[in-house]
C-alpha cells in the first residue's frame, strides 16, 4: 500500500510535468522529478522510476490512454508502410506517410516528438537524482539508473529513426535544452549504445516487481531487455558482429523461449516476451486489441472509430499454410467486401475487475532470431542464417526455406526481410524501419513524385522522416526542419 501511494504521488508529478512541458525547451515545474526530495528515500526513488513506466503506457507512442485511434506507433507506421490502409466510408485511403488521422484530419504535430522527449526528460531527472543521492542503497541505485538509461536509449532509438538527426538532451538544464540544435544521428546512436551497455551492466538478470522483488511480470526491463535492444541497435548500425553476439546471448537465456502456439505469444508474461508495456486504463487490454476487436465486432468499417485494415497486397505476401495468417489475421466479411484485420491482440474491453490477459509487446524473442539470422548472413555464414530463419518458419507451420547454404547472400537476405515482414507486422513500426534501412522504401512506395498505387497520395523520399514540430522550431532558433516540409 505504501509503495502504491508513492507511485500515485509520482504520477501526479509526471502529469503536472506533462501538462507544463510540451517540448524540449520549457522549464520544468517546481514539483517535477528534478526535486531532490524525491530521491531522499529508497521508496520514493523507486516510485519515481516506476512512475516513468506507468506514464509510458499512456503516451501517444503506446497509446493506452487513447483507445480506438490510429495514433499509436504500431498503427501509425503500419499506415505509413505497405501494411495497413484506412477506409473512410467506401474507399478512402491514407497518404503514404500517415500524417493524417483515420478521418483525414491532421494529427497533432507533437504526436511522438513531445511524448518521447517528455519521457527522456523524466529519465534524465531520475539519472541525475539517483547519481547524487546518498539515501538509496547501492544495489537499488544501480538497478534504477539502469532502468532509466534503458528508457532513454529506447526513446532515442525511435526518435532518430522517426525524425533523423534530433537534439541530444541528456540533462534537465532547460537553459541549455531550450537552444539545442540537432545532433547527427551517428552521435545519437553512440549515446544509445553507451546507455544500453551501462544499463546492461546494472540491471538484474531477473524481472523485478515495482517493489523490487523477483516477479513473473515482464513490465520492467532487465538485463535481457537491454541486451535485446542493444542487438537491434547494432543491427541498424550494421555492426553485425556485435548484433550477432547480443542476439545470441538473448536466445541462450533460459528466461525466454519461442512458443509453439502463435495465439499464446502476446499474452501477459509469455515466455517469448522480453519486455511488455502494461496498460493502465482499468477494464482495457491493449489499444490495438481494443481497436481491432471493435472492427471485427462491427463486421465492417461503418461506425468504427478507426477503420484500419490490412492492405490486400500485404495479406497476399503470406505463404500457404502459414499459421500466422490463420492466427494473427482475422478475415471480416461486410456485404460483398472482405477485409483483413490484425489479430495478434484478441482482447479489448474487459469487465471491471477482470485481470488483464494481454500486454503491449515491445521486445520479443522471435525478433532476436531474425536479428541473428540477418547478422550471420551479412557476415557470410548463410548456413547459420538459414538455420535461424527456419526456426521462425517452422514455428509458423512452414517448411524450411528452399534456399541452401550455397544460395547467394542477396537471396538469403531477401528471405530474412520477408520473414520479418510476416512475423513482426504491426509491431511498433518494424516494417517501416526495415524498408528504410534496407533501401527498399522507394521500390515499395513507388517512384518519387508519382502516386503510390497501393496507398494513394504522392510519394516522395523525404517523407521517410516526419517533420519536426513547428512549435519547437519557433521556440528554438537553432532547431531546423527536415527537408521537404
Amino acid at each position: 500500500m505504501k509503495n502504491n501511494i508513492y507511485i500515485y504521488l509520482i504520477m501526479i508529478f509526471l502529469t503536472s510535468f506533462q501538462s507544463c512541458k510540451k517540448d524540449v525547451t520549457v522549464a520544468p515545474p517546481i514539483n517535477s522529478l528534478t526535486s531532490t526530495s524525491i530521491y531522499s528515500s529508497s521508496g520514493t526513488a523507486t516510485a519515481a522510476v516506476n512512475g516513468i513506466f506507468a506514464q509510458m503506457s499512456n503516451i501517444d507512442f503506446f497509446g493506452s490512454g487513447n483507445f480506438g485511434t490510429a495514433s499509436t506507433c504500431s498503427s501509425f507506421f503500419g499506415l505509413s508502410a505497405d501494411e495497413l490502409q484506412v477506409i473512410n466510408g467506401a474507399n478512402g485511403r491514407i497518404t503514404p506517410i500517415a500524417y493524417t488521422d483515420s478521418f483525414g484530419g491532421l494529427i497533432t504535430e507533437n504526436l511522438f516528438w513531445s511524448s518521447l522527449y517528455n519521457t527522456i526528460y523524466n529519465a534524465n531527472a531520475a539519472i541525475e537524482g539517483l547519481s547524487t543521492t546518498t539515501a538509496v542503497t547501492s544495489p537499488l541505485k544501480e538497478q534504477l539508473i539502469g532502468e532509466a538509461e534503458f528508457v532513454r536509449a529506447f526513446c532515442y532509438f525511435y526518435l532518430v529513426n522517426i525524425y533523423g538527426d534530433v537534439p541530444l538532451i541528456t540533462s534537465t538544464n532547460y537553459l541549455v535544452n531550450q537552444s539545442a540544435s540537432r545532433t547527427a544521428a551517428s552521435d545519437v546512436y553512440k549515446q544509445i549504445t553507451n546507455d544500453l551497455l551501462d544499463a546492461k551492466s546494472k540491471l538484474s538478470e531477473s524481472y523485478l516487481s515495482p517493489s523490487g522483488k523477483t516477479a513473473t511480470e515482464r513490465i520492467l526491463p532487465n538485463k535481457g531487455a537491454a541486451t535485446a535492444l542493444l542487438a537491434r541497435v547494432y543491427l541498424y548500425l550494421k555492426d553485425y558482429t556485435n548484433a550477432k553476439l547480443q542476439a545470441g546471448e538473448v536466445i541462450a537465456n533460459s528466461n525466454y523461449a519461442l512458443l509453439s502456439d502463435p495465439n499464446a505469444v502476446f499474452l501477459t508474461n509469455s515466455q517469448e516476451a522480453i519486455w511488455q508495456i502494461q496498460p493502465t486504463v482499468p477494464g482495457y487490454n491493449t489499444p490495438e486489441g481494443y481497436m481491432y476487436t471493435q472492427l471485427i465486432a462491427n463486421g465492417g468499417p461503418d461506425g468504427v472509430v478507426a477503420p484500419i485494415w490490412f492492405n490486400d497486397n500485404f495479406v497476399n505476401d503470406f505463404e500457404n499454410n502459414d499459421n500466422r495468417l490463420k492466427d494473427w489475421v482475422k478475415k471480416v466479411t461486410s456485404g460483398a467486401s472482405v477485409y483483413y484485420v490484425p489479430f495478434k491482440y484478441k482482447l479489448g474491453a474487459t469487465a471491471s475487475g477482470t485481470p488483464l490477459q494481454e500486454y503491449t509487446m515491445v521486445l520479443r524473442l522471435a525478433e532476436q532470431y531474425l536479428i541473428l539470422a540477418e547478422a550471420e548472413s551479412a557476415l557470410g555464414d548463410q548456413a547459420s542464417a538459414l538455420q535461424n530463419l527456419n526456426i521462425i518458419r517452422n514455428r509458423a507451420g512452414l517448411p524450411n526455406s528452399p534456399l541452401t547454404p550455397s544460395s547467394a547472400q542477396a537471396q538469403v537476405m531477401a528471405a530474412i526481410f520477408h520473414e520479418r515482414q510476416v512475423e513482426l507486422f504491426t509491431e511498433l513500426g518494424h516494417r517501416w524501419f526495415d524498408l528504410k534501412r534496407s533501401g527498399a522504401l522507394d521500390s515499395v512506395m513507388g517512384n518519387p513524385g508519382n502516386v503510390c498505387a497501393t496507398k494513394g497520395g504522392v510519394w516522395n523520399t523525404y517523407l521517410k522522416f516526419l517533420p519536426i514540430p513547428n512549435s519547437d522550431i519557433q521556440s528554438d532558433p537553432k532547431l531546423t526542419q527536415n527537408p521537404g516540409y
